[in-house]
């Protein structure tokens, strides 16, 4: 399987983290965050690297989130209240132990969203296809072990999704997915 990170694409330092703590004992939980990562420098897959993940192919076109870490540890983002823009994003993005429970089709199963006339693209979930992963590590400035920052959701109408232009930095939503040799 190929290892992958996610980053922001108006702020190339900021990563996508997920600490998978506290998922072995009840399912839900854990926190993602951002990462800081230096010019020049991206993460690399250890087992205790939180930045790294793999896509798991669960039909066509869509996937869910691994991390490469923690046997068993998804990416959950629950967007079951996420109905209208919020320039701060809303929802609740954190981890998810296994791919079966009642909501894994609702909060565990993601899509890609190209944007058009751009190298970026966008994550939404496959059910709820307003709803696109936000990261927010704007206040970072460095590495933290914690990492910091936020990891939100943020709704876009019917036909509308996230846009990207070279120095544009109000979507938070518009990503990089690269693969780790």
């Amino acid at each position: 399987m190929t290892h992958i990170w996610i980053r922001s694409a108006i702020n190339p330092a900021i990563h996508l983290r997920m600490d998978a703590s506290g998922t072995q004992n009840g399912g839900i939980g854990g926190k993602v965050n951002c990462q800081y990562y230096a010019a020049d420098t991206q993460p690399h897959y250890v087992k205790t690297n939180e930045e790294v993940f793999e896509l798991v192919s669960l039909s066509d076109g869509v996937f869910a989130i691994h991390s490469a870490g923690v046997p068993n540890v998804f990416l959950r983002m629950d967007g079951s209240a996420v109905t209208q823009f919020n320039g701060n994003g809303s929802g609740t993005v954190n981890c998810q132990l296994g791919m079966s429970g009642p909501t894994f089709q609702d909060t565990g199963v993601f899509q890609l969203v190209s944007i058009p006339n751009s190298p970026a693209c966008a994550l939404c979930l496959a059910n709820h296809q307003n709803v696109f992963l936000r990261l927010d590590g704007s206040a970072m400035t460095g590495f933290s072990g914690n990492g910091g920052g936020v990891v939100n959701c943020q709704f876009y109408a019917t036909g509308k999704q996230p846009l990207w232009t070279n120095g544009n930095n109000i979507y938070n939503e518009a990503l990089y997915i690269s693969g780790l040799n």
